[in-house]
C-alpha cells in the first residue's frame, strides 16, 4: 500500500489527507467486490501499524484481526508528548495530522488504554503485536505497556518480541510465522 505520508493512515486534523476515509469508504469496499473476500483483516509495520491500531479502535468490530509489527501505541498522555516534540513537529507534521493536543475527545478515541478494559471491548477482534528487543523510539517499551494493560484486563491477544530493530530484516520473520 502507499506511504501515508507519514500521517498514521488517519485523517489529517487540518483536513488536508482523508486516509482512513479513503479506505473505508473506497478501497475496502472496492477490494471486497473485486476479489470477494473473506473477513477483514489489518496490519501494519511502524507508523502503519499504529495506523492500524487506529482502524480497528475508530472502527470497531469492523475488523476480525489486527497486527501491529513495532507501531507505536500511545495512551492519551503519550500522544501529548509525541505530538508536542520539536522532532514530530519538524519531520512528521503531526500538528497537522492530530491537531491540537489539547483535543482530549480526539485522544480518547485513538486511546487503546482508554477503550480497551474488558474483553468485549475489542468485539472479538484478535490482536498481535509484536516488536523488537533493539527497536527505536521507545517503541518497545510502548508496546510492552499495551501488553501488560491488555494481560491485566483479561484480554486476548498474541505478544512478541523478536531479535532485532527497526528494519525489514528483523520483520520479515515474522511473515512466515
Amino acid at each position: 500500500v502507499p506511504e501515508g505520508d507519514k500521517g498514521f493512515w488517519v485523517d489529517w486534523a487540518d483536513g488536508t489527507r482523508l486516509y482512513e476515509t479513503w479506505v473505508m469508504r473506497e478501497a475496502l469496499p472496492f477490494v471486497e467486490r473485486t476479489y470477494r473476500t473473506r473477513g477483514r483483516h489489518i496490519a501494519g509495520i511502524s507508523m502503519g501499524g499504529a495506523g492500524a491500531l487506529f482502524f480497528v479502535l475508530h472502527h470497531p468490530g469492523v475488523f476480525e484481526s489486527a497486527a501491529v509489527l513495532s507501531g507505536p501505541t500511545l495512551d492519551a498522555k503519550g500522544m501529548t508528548e509525541i505530538r508536542s516534540s520539536w522532532v514530530s513537529r519538524v519531520f512528521l507534521l503531526l500538528d497537522r495530522v492530530f491537531g491540537d493536543t489539547d483535543d482530549e475527545a480526539r485522544k480518547r478515541r485513538s486511546d487503546p488504554f482508554q477503550r480497551w478494559k474488558r474483553p468485549e471491548d475489542l468485539h472479538g477482534l484478535r490482536l498481535f503485536i509484536a516488536h523488537g528487543d533493539d527497536d527505536v523510539l521507545g517503541i518497545g517499551d510502548t508496546n510492552a505497556a499495551l501488553h501488560a494493560h491488555l494481560e491485566a484486563a483479561g484480554i486476548p491477544h498474541r505478544y512478541e518480541v523478536f531479535r532485532g530493530r527497526h528494519n525489514w530484516q528483523a520483520w520479515e520473520p515474522l511473515s512466515v510465522s
